[in-house]
C-alpha cells in the first residue's frame, strides 16, 4: 500500500497531491518575487550612490 500511495500522487495527482503542490508553488513565487524586488532596489540605490560619489569626485577634482 505504501508503494502504491507514493506513486499515485507522482503518475496520476489526485486531489491531495493537487492541493499539494499548489502551495508549493505558489509559496516559492511569493519568496522569490520579495528578494527580486528588494535586489532590484538594492542594485537601483547602488547605481545613484555610485552617480553620486561620481558627481563628488567629479566637482572635487574640478575644484
Amino acid at each position: 500500500m505504501s508503494k502504491n500511495t507514493d506513486k499515485e500522487p507522482r503518475h496520476v495527482p489526485p486531489r491531495n497531491a493537487s492541493w499539494d503542490t499548489k502551495p508549493l508553488q505558489w509559496k516559492p513565487q511569493c519568496q522569490l518575487v520579495i528578494p527580486h524586488r528588494i535586489i532590484r532596489l538594492i542594485m537601483e540605490t547602488m547605481a545613484a550612490l555610485k552617480i553620486v560619489l561620481l558627481l563628488i569626485t567629479n566637482l572635487y577634482v574640478l575644484t
